[in-house]
């Protein structure tokens, strides 16, 4: 580290209130749960000012020439995760992230989401928002774009199961009895109505403390209406990055054949989540 980052880093150090129990915190989830915009909330000076934990974006750290795994449930992390840090996004299976060679004080936790808003997620980011210059990207969207909506909707569905999607998220399933410093949450907490008790859990289990007003500011500051332009939550754009924002958006799109293959596919992941048909 050269001089002047150095100091940057410790006059940012001098106006940390508290500072976290946890050497290190892991933000662990599949694609398509509102990752980026965890990892913003966590990267917001306030949390910093909080725990001292700033946050360390693994994907954007990778060396050159070092890519994921084309199955998310092989992929391992793939370099030394700097200690101190938040690290978010990590996506990976329960298997990968235990993994990880950890410090003795740790958390971490799995952000879930109805597999069928994943779905109907991917499949308008891989038809419109998503970059092009970002993997396999052109040649799905190509794909799409020849196809009908429900057709379509199928080859998303084997996409992420040949991706191994379902199969990561029933690899976090029993994941907080294995270890108790994991907490499970779900995209559908974080984001409706008890977003602020959920948040609370989470914080808690993160130990990170901050009054409640400061946490309504902080999520106030990364609310869906700001991140998409002015756009309240439901209203759609469906080429941007934040195109809804809303949970249940699948009921729109899925039918009894869309349903059966996606229990099929994933082994009926939907159900074991707690999410009903």
């Amino acid at each position: 580290m050269n001089l002047s980052k150095y100091l940057i880093r410790k006059l940012a150090e001098l106006g940390v209130k508290r500072r976290s129990s946890s050497e290190n915190i892991y933000h662990c989830c599949v694609q398509k749960t509102a990752s980026q915009w965890v990892r913003d909330v966590l990267s917001d000076a306030r949390i910093f000012k909080n725990c001292g934990l700033r946050t360390f974006d693994y994907n954007r750290n990778l060396p050159a020439g070092v890519k994921p795994s084309i199955r998310l449930t092989e992929d391992r992390v793939a370099i030394s995760l700097p200690p101190r840090t938040i690290v978010s996004p990590l996506y990976l299976s329960y298997e990968a992230f235990k993994a990880i060679p950890k410090p003795q004080v740790y958390k971490a936790f799995f952000v879930s989401r109805d597999p069928r808003d994943i779905v109907i997620s991917w499949y308008f980011s891989m038809k419109f928002s998503h970059s092009t210059e970002l993997g396999a990207t052109h040649t799905h969207r190509k794909k799409l774009n020849s196809l009908g909506i429900s057709e379509g909707l199928v080859y998303c569905l084997n996409a992420q199961a040949e991706y191994g999607v379902f199969d990561a998220l029933n690899s976090w399933i029993d994941a907080q009895s294995d270890d108790s410093k994991v907490l499970l949450t779900k995209y559908e907490d974080l984001t409706g109505p008890g977003q602020i008790c959920e948040f609370k859990k989470l914080l808690f289990h993160l130990d990170i403390e901050m009054s409640e007003a400061t946490l309504r500011a902080v999520l106030d500051a990364h609310s869906f209406k700001k991140m998409s332009g002015g756009r309240n939550q439901g209203e759609f754009d469906q080429k941007s990055h934040f195109r809804k924002g809303i949970s249940g958006d699948w009921k729109n799109y899925f039918d009894s054949g869309l349903s059966d293959l996606l229990d099929e596919l994933s082994g009926n992941v939907v159900e074991k989540l707690g999410y009903g048909r």
